[in-house]
């Protein structure tokens, strides 16, 4: 009886810290998102370096992901879309960060990556309203 009891007590503190890490995670990128628009990039990506694998939420991921886009690092933004995309498929992924993700998967080289985006069954651009992401299919 004990050894059930050990193993739901550790299962809940682990879920509880983990969901905290993710907490402060997205307290951090905010501050992040800050210093990107105050033009200080340099410090948010510096910033960002130490956050980045702090949680593994699909969503803080895509955040992450939108972040390095803005940045310009297509590398790096594609990296995180594509651990998002893996861990949840398309249904954490807002629309723009979805174009972004195309983006950086055209823009790296990925192109088997982007195929199966675009074939995927959660997949909700309206490609006719979207013509940078028209013109990539």
């Amino acid at each position: 009886m004990r050894i059930p009891i050990l193993f739901f007590c550790f299962l809940i503190l682990h879920i509880t810290y983990a969901q905290n890490k993710c907490r402060v995670a997205n307290k951090k990128l905010k501050k992040i998102e800050k210093h990107i628009v105050s033009g200080e990039s340099k410090r948010a990506s510096e910033l960002l370096l130490d956050i980045e694998s702090i949680c593994q939420d699909p969503v803080f991921l895509t955040s992450i992901g939108d972040v390095y886009f803005s940045l310009k690092n297509m590398r790096k933004a594609h990296s995180f879309y594509l651990k998002s995309y893996e861990l949840n498929s398309l249904n954490d992924i807002r629309v723009l960060s979805l174009s972004n993700f195309l983006k950086s998967s055209y823009a790296i080289g990925n192109y088997g990556v982007f195929n199966q985006i675009i074939h995927d069954p959660s997949f909700n651009i309206d490609v006719n309203k979207n013509i940078k992401v028209k013109d990539l299919i």
